[in-house]
């Protein structure tokens, strides 16, 4: 194990790229990735994708009734000082209404999630931490964006 940027990495077993490990955890055979049969250890790329300082995933959906979800994370960098972070996410294509959106940190409770703005084409958020960050860190965070079909 070693440290990168703050991060534990297994240099020994993490050398499969983030869409490997996707692809591998999203195939019908989980254990199995798309380069050979070579096992993957669903836990550890699932921690190993998330830890990534870089990452924004999202998994769009439409169920049968109409409904569209996007799932996603996003890893939001707070600079030393910082109390408040806004980003915004665009939505290609725009959604039939605008959305419903639920949004809470991964690995932290003394931080809360509000959403400033939601519309059909994108939705703005902003990370409140409970005192101003005394380092630089990257924090997790989960989203759930839902909208029915237009009526």
């Amino acid at each position: 194990m070693e440290t990168t940027n703050g991060h534990l990495t297994d240099t020994t077993e993490d050398t499969l790229s983030n869409e490997a490990k996707l692809s591998a955890l999203l195939s019908p055979d989980a254990n199995a990735d798309a380069s050979g049969g070579d096992e993957v250890d669903s836990e550890l790329a699932i921690e190993s994708l998330l830890s990534d300082p870089t990452l924004v995933q999202l998994i769009a959906r439409r169920d049968h009734d109409g409904v569209e979800s996007i799932s996603g994370h996003f890893r939001v960098a707070v600079l030393p000082g910082q109390k408040r972070v806004s980003w915004h996410f665009p939505i290609t294509p725009a959604l039939a209404v605008a959305p419903v959106v639920e949004a809470e940190t991964v690995e932290r409770t003394d931080i809360r999630i509000r959403t400033t703005d939601r519309q059909k084409f994108g939705v703005r958020l902003e990370l409140i931490l409970a005192q101003p960050a005394a380092t630089a860190e990257s924090i997790l965070v989960a989203v759930n964006i839902m909208a029915p079909p237009k009526t």
